[in-house]
């Protein structure tokens, strides 16, 4: 049984049946998983590897953003699995990697056919959205802090 936040506050039982919807891949070190710009309606869950998660800059080498281990319990693609737009990073694996890829046609297919399944996926992810939105904002207004400093400093 997979263990992760997605799945809080669901049974062995819906578990389960949510791991039914759930696709298992590998992926060999430094093959990517998404691209930044491609359009995607799914999300993923470590299960053994690690992944890098890395910003394509103009101004610089591509920026790593983060490195995901399957201790960190997250789940990435979130946004992806309910929009189905554009990826806005790149994920890469570290070393050979085994990932749950969970669509957006199957969260539609859980939330006809088990409904309650699905508020509690749902409600989950929204969750883990905004964990996601509160450490962008405290990352934003650390860069915005230094910007500030650096402008004081030069004037």
């Amino acid at each position: 049984m997979i263990a992760n936040p997605l799945f809080e506050g669901l049974s062995p039982q819906e578990i389960e049946k949510v791991q039914e919807y759930l696709q298992l891949l590998k992926f060999e070190k430094d093959e990517a998983i998404v691209e930044e710009g491609q359009k995607a309606a799914f999300a993923f869950i470590l299960k053994s590897g690690s992944v890098k998660v890395y910003k394509i800059s103009v101004y610089e080498k591509d920026r790593v953003l983060d490195i995901i281990k399957p201790e960190d319990k997250k789940v990435f693609g979130l946004i992806n699995l309910l929009d189905c737009k554009e990826v806005t990073t790149t994920i890469i694996a570290n070393e050979p990697t085994e990932i749950y890829k969970f669509n957006h046609i199957a969260l539609m297919e859980i939330s006809s056919k088990y409904p309650e399944i699905a508020n509690k996926l749902l409600f989950n992810i929204g969750l883990q959205i905004c964990d996601i939105v509160r450490r962008k904002d405290q990352e934003v207004k650390v860069l915005f802090d230094s910007i500030m400093k650096s402008i004081d400093e030069s004037i």
